[in-house]
């Protein structure tokens, strides 16, 4: 029984891990569309 619960556990873990890193790197590329579209519209303004 115990044993059940520590293989789900660590199931649960490893999936958590997966999910929040996928997130991450989602953020990220958006966080950067986002950085380079700002860095954009104020080169265009600077000129």
């Amino acid at each position: 029984m115990g044993n059940d619960v520590s293989l789900m556990r660590t199931m649960l873990r490893g999936m958590l891990q997966e999910t929040s890193t996928r997130l991450m790197s989602e953020q990220k590329q958006m966080l950067e569309r986002l950085w380079d579209a700002l860095m954009g519209i104020s080169e265009r303004r600077r000129r």
